[in-house]
Formats: C-alpha cells, structure tokens, sequence
C-alpha cells in the first residue's frame, strides 16, 4: 500500500496513514517513503509536530534521500546540538545527498578530533577531491 501510494505521488494519504499507525516500524517506512518522493515539507511538518517521538533514523535516511537545498540548514543545526547518533544521522544524510559543501562547513566548525576524523572519512567517500582540498586550505 505505501509503495502504491507513493507510486501514485499521495503524499497527503501517506500523511494520513502516519498519523492513524500505531506500529513505528511502519511509521519509519512511512517517512521513508516521504524522503523517497522528497517531500521535504511533510517531513518537517512531522518532524515538528513531535520531535521526540519520530524515528530519528528513518528521518534522517528521508531528509538524505531529499533536495539538499531546502534541508541543510535544518541538518546543520542538528549536527551541532545533537548527540553522537544524532551526529552521525546528519552526516549519514549529507553523504546520501552527496552535498560535500555541508560537510566542509561541519569539518571546519567542529573542535572535536575524534568528530573530524568521522567527517573527513565521510568526506572521503563522498568527494575525494573536495577532502583534498580541504586538507590543503
């Protein structure tokens, strides 16, 4: 069924749905399901309705597979409040959306070396080059 409905681009019955299901793993696929039709605002509606009880992971996998532009600012934000999950899920989700400009500003914010070695092999993996020159700045 949520597979048909994204199919069928109905982002509001997948709202719907969420907000009826008690099961979070099916809320998690839910939302999943959302990022996958890069419904960016549905998220964030989610997201904000109630923060502590939305699956942070499956979140963080929906803003990655979304317009990198219309949530980075949001992810930035986590990066520098969250926890160490927290932090990972961001950066997880900048990597998925391939925006190496993100990370940069994270690599070169964060004071925390064990943090910076994360996010340079993140880095690394994402865009090479861009690690690079970085490292040469």
């Amino acid at each position: 069924l949520l597979s048909t409905l994204m199919a069928m681009d109905e982002v509001t019955a997948l709202q719907e749905i969420y907000q009826q299901e008690s099961d979070n793993e099916i809320k998690a696929d839910i939302i999943r399901h959302l990022g996958a039709m890069d419904a960016t605002e549905e998220l964030m509606k989610l997201y904000n309705e109630n923060p502590d009880n939305i699956d942070q992971e499956a979140f963080f996998q929906a803003l990655g597979m979304t317009s990198q532009e219309l949530n980075e600012d949001f992810l930035l934000e986590q990066f520098k409040t969250g926890n160490a999950n927290i932090k990972q899920s961001v950066l997880n989700a900048l990597m998925m959306q391939d925006n190496t400009d993100a990370m940069l500003k994270l690599f070169k914010a964060e004071q925390d070396h064990e943090t910076k070695k994360i996010i340079i092999r993140m880095i690394g993996v994402t865009n090479p080059d861009a690690l690079i020159e970085a490292i040469e700045d």
